[in-house]
C-alpha cells in the first residue's frame, strides 16, 4: 500500500504539497513525540540551507518563479512547528534534543550572555533582514509595474523594425508579464514573513513566561530552577525557528536585489566586480600593510591579507598581457589590410573624404595560418567557399576576404561575419581527415595528427603518408583539409545567414526569377511580401536547406501563402514540397538513421506551443522543460552514431519547436517531420526519445 502511494506520488508531484498542508494542519492541532519533532526541526533546517545556497546559482530571478509559493509553505510549515514545539515546552518542559541542544549551546553557561546574544539574533533577523528584504520587494514590484509599457513599447518598436521576429517579441512579452507578476507576489509574500518573524516574538514570551507560571504552580519547580529550564527551551526554540528564518530571508533578499546578467550567477557577478579593478586591488593591499605597521596590531595577520591583495594585482596584470598578446594575432588582418590600402594610395594622393564612405563591414573574413596563405590559396579558398555553398544552399554569398593570423598559430581558423568573430575551428593544411568508428587507425603504421575542436577530437594524417588502399579496405572516408574547412564555414555562415540575407537579397533573386516563372512570381507576390519571402528563406538556409530549386519553393509559397498566416507553420509546407530534395540531403544509401519522438514528449511539446496574433511560439513549464531535455539528453548518449549521420523525426506541428529545443544542447542535430520522408527511403528507428 505504502509502495503504491509513494509510486503515485512520483508520478503526481503536486500531491506532495497536499499531503504537506495536511501535515501542516495535524500538527496544528494534534500533539507530537519528542522524536517526530526533532525529525521535523531537522527538516526545517535542511530545506532553508537547499533554499539559501540555491539562490546563489540563479542567473536570473524567473529560474525561481516559485519563490512567493514556497515562502508562504515554508512560513507555514515554520509557524506550525513553533506551535507543536510551544506545547511540548508548556506541557512536558521538554521539546527534544534538538531546542535543548541550541539552547543550552547559545546560553555556554551564562543565562544573562545567552538572552543577550539571543536578543541580537532575533532584532537583526526582523529589523535588518525581513524589513529591509519587505521595502525592497515593494520597490521592486512598483518598479516593475511603472516599467512595464515602456518595455512593451520598446519590443514592439524592435519588432516593426525587424530586429526581432513575432516568435522572440511574443517570448519576451511573456517573460515581462511573468516578472511583474513574481515581483508583485515578492512584495505580498514579504508581509507573510515580517508577520512571522512578529509571531515568533510573540511566541518566545509566551513560552517564557507561560513556562515559568506553569513549572513554579504545577511541576513544584523553584524559581531559579524554572527560568533555568524555560530560558535555555524558550532561546532553543526560537533559535531552531529563526535561524532557518533567517536564511530564507537572506535568500529571498539575493533573488530581489540582484541585477541579471546573462549566464553569470551571484557568485560570479560579485567576483568579477569587486576585483575587476587593478588600482582598487593595489591601493587595498598597500593600505593593508600600513594598517599592520600600527602598534599593537597584529602584523602578521595583516600582512597575509596584504600578500593576497598583491598576488590578485599581480595575476591580473599577467592575465592582461597573456589576453592583448593573443588578441594581437586575431587583429593582424588589419595590418595586412592597412597596408594594402597604403599601397593603393600611395599611387592616388586625392583627399579622403568621409562623406563619400558607406557604411558598411567586411561581409565575411576567413583567418588563416602564416605558413599556410598565399594569393593562390585565398583565390582558391574564396571560390570553393562560394561555390560550394550556392551548390549546397542555392545563393551566392557577398565578398569573402581572406587573411593570416599569427605564426604562433598553424591549425587554428577563424571566420568573422561583419567583423565580429563567429567560429573558430582547427584544420590541418597539408593533411587529410580521417573519419572512423573505432581504433581502426591504430593497426596502421602511420603518424596520425589529433586536433581538437569544440570538444570534439577528429584525427588526421599527412597527405603524402596517406596510405589509400588500406583506408578502403578498412571502409574509411578520407575528406581533404580545404573540404573540411567548406564544410565548417557553409555551417558557420548558415547560423548567421541573416546578418546578410535579408530583403534586398531576396528582391535580387525574386526579380531574376521573374523573367523565367512571371505569372508564378505575380501570384506569389499577390499573397506574400517581399519580407514574408525573405523571412521564409532565412528559415529554410538556418536549418540548412537549400533553395535552389526555387520554382518548387515559389509553388509552394503561392499555394500556401494566402492560407497560413503564420510563417512557422508556412515554412514547415515549404519544406514538405521539398520533401524529395531533403530526404536525399540526410540519407545515406537510401536510409535514414532517425531517433524517433515518443508521442508524450510530442503531448509535452504541443502542450507548450502558445499561438498569438502575431504568431506562436513555444514556452514549456519547468517541468516539462527539464523532463523533455531529459528525454533528449538521454536518448541520445546512449547511441553510438555520429550526430550529423542522424536526424530527430517528430510530427509536422511540432518539427520546428523541437528543433529549437535541441538547439540549445545539440546544434548538429537536425529535425524532420514524417512529410517531409520520401516514399523511396528506408527508416532506420535507432532509439525512441
Amino acid at each position: 500500500m505504502l509502495k503504491k502511494f509513494l509510486n503515485k506520488l512520483g508520478q503526481r508531484p503536486e500531491l506532495f504539497l497536499v499531503v504537506l498542508m495536511v501535515v501542516i494542519l495535524a500538527m496544528l492541532i494534534i500533539p507530537l513525540p519528542t522524536w517526530l519533532i526533532d525529525i521535523l526541526l531537522a527538516v526545517n533546517i535542511s530545506i532553508s540551507v537547499l533554499l539559501f545556497i540555491g539562490t546563489f546559482y540563479i542567473q536570473k530571478v524567473l529560474e525561481f518563479s516559485a519563490l512567493p509559493s514556497v515562502l508562504l509553505i515554508t512560513t507555514l510549515f515554520r509557524l506550525a512547528l513553533s506551535i507543536s514545539t510551544s506545547r511540548m515546552i508548556l506541557i512536558q518542559a521538554d521539546a527534544g534534543h534538538i531546542i535543548s541542544t541550541f539552547g543550552n549551546f547559545v546560553i555556554g553557561g551564562d543565562i544573562v550572555v545567552g538572552i543577550i546574544i539571543f536578543s541580537i539574533i532575533t532584532l537583526f533577523q526582523f529589523i535588518v533582514i525581513t524589513k529591509g528584504s519587505e521595502r525592497v520587494a515593494e520597490v521592486c514590484a512598483r518598479f516593475s509595474l511603472d516599467a512595464m509599457p515602456g518595455k512593451q513599447m520598446s519590443i514592439d518598436a524592435d519588432l516593426r523594425a525587424g530586429s526581432i521576429d513575432p516568435e522572440v517579441a511574443q517570448e519576451r512579452r511573456s517573460m515581462l508579464e511573468k516578472e511583474c507578476q513574481l515581483f508583485g507576489a515578492l512584495d505580498g509574500t514579504m508581509k507573510f514573513i515580517k508577520g512571522d518573524a512578529i509571531a515568533g516574538i510573540a511566541i518566545i514570551f509566551v513560552n517564557f513566561l507561560g513556562g515559568i507560571s506553569i513549572g513554579m504552580g504545577r511541576m513544584d519547580m523553584s524559581f531559579s530552577h524554572a527560568t533555568d529550564v524555560y530560558t535555555i527551551l524558550t532561546i532553543g526554540d526560537a533559535l531552531v525557528a529563526q535561524i532557518p528564518a533567517l536564511l530564507i530571508s537572506v535568500g529571498t533578499g539575493f533573488v530581489i536585489t540582484r541585477v541579471s546578467e546573462d549566464g553569470k550567477n551571484l557568485g560570479n557577478n560579485i567576483i568579477e566586480q569587486i576585483f575587476s579593478r587593478d588600482f582598487v586591488l593595489l591601493v587595498t593591499g598597500i593600505i593593508t600593510l600600513l594598517m599592520g605597521m600600527l602598534p599593537g596590531f597584529p602584523l602578521a595577520v595583516f600582512l597575509t591579507l596584504a600578500v593576497l591583495f598583491f598576488s590578485l594585482f599581480g595575476y591580473r596584470i599577467y592575465k592582461r598581457k597573456a589576453e592583448s598578446k593573443s588578441a594581437a594575432g586575431n587583429t593582424s588582418f588589419m595590418s595586412n589590410f592597412s597596408r594594402k590600402q597604403n599601397e593603393e594610395d600611395s599611387a592616388n594622393e586625392e583627399t579622403f573624404e568621409l562623406n563619400n564612405i558607406v557604411p558598411e563591414t567586411l561581409p565575411i573574413l576567413l583567418l588563416i595560418p602564416q605558413n599556410v596563405y598565399s594569393e593562390k590559396k585565398e583565390r582558391f579558398l574564396v571560390n570553393m567557399l562560394k561555390r560550394d555553398f550556392y551548390i549546397n544552399f542555392g545563393i551566392q554569398l557577398p565578398d569573402i576576404r581572406v587573411s593570416t593570423m599569427s605564426a604562433e598559430s598553424t591549425d587554428c581558423v577563424n571566420l568573422l561575419i561583419n567583423e565580429v568573430q563567429a567560429g573558430e575551428f582547427h584544420i590541418a593544411f597539408d593533411y587529410s581527415k580521417v573519419v572512423y568508428w573505432n581504433n581502426a587507425l591504430e593497426v596502421m603504421d602511420v603518424d596520425i595528427k589529433i586536433l581538437t575542436s569544440s570538444n570534439t577530437e577528429s584525427q588526421w594524417i599527412k597527405n603524402e603518408d596517406l596510405p589509400l588502399p588500406q583506408l578502403k579496405a578498412l571502409n574509411l572516408t578520407v575528406r581533404s583539409a580545404e573540404s573540411e574547412l567548406s564544410s565548417y564555414v557553409q555551417s558557420i555562415i548558415s547560423q548567421n545567414i541573416t546578418e546578410f540575407f535579408g530583403i534586398q537579397e531576396t528582391k535580387n533573386i525574386l526579380d531574376k526569377m521573374e523573367s523565367l516563372y512571371p505569372e508564378l512570381l505575380k501570384e506569389t507576390y499577390r499573397h506574400a511580401t517581399v519580407q514574408r519571402v525573405a523571412e521564409v528563406f532565412q528559415r529554410l538556409l538556418k536549418e540548412k536547406i537549400s533553395v535552389r530549386n526555387m520554382k518548387v519553393v515559389l509553388e509552394a509559397l503561392a499555394s500556401w501563402a494566402g492560407k497560413e498566416r503564420d510563417t512557422i507553420l508556412l515554412v514547415e509546407h515549404v519544406r514538405g514540397a521539398l520533401a524529395r530534395y531533403i530526404s536525399d540531403k540526410f540519407s545515406v544509401n537510401n536510409s535514414l538513421s532517425v531517433l524517433l519522438l515518443s508521442s508524450e514528449i510530442e503531448n509535452r511539446i504541443r502542450k507548450g506551443i502558445r499561438n498569438t496574433s502575431t504568431g506562436s511560439f513555444i514556452n514549456l513549464d519547468p517541468e516539462d522543460n527539464e523532463y523533455v531535455m531529459n528525454a533528449f539528453s538521454q536518448g541520445i548518449q546512449s547511441i553510438h552514431y555520429p550526430l550529423t549521420e542522424v536526424v530527430v523525426l517528430s510530427a509536422i506541428d511540432i518539427r520546428r519547436y523541437a528543433k529549437r529545443l535541441l538547439d540549445t544542447q545539440y546544434p548538429e542535430l537536425e529535425v524532420l517531420s514524417f512529410g517531409e520522408i520520401s516514399d523511396s527511403i528506408k527508416i532506420n528507428v535507432i532509439n525512441t526519445l
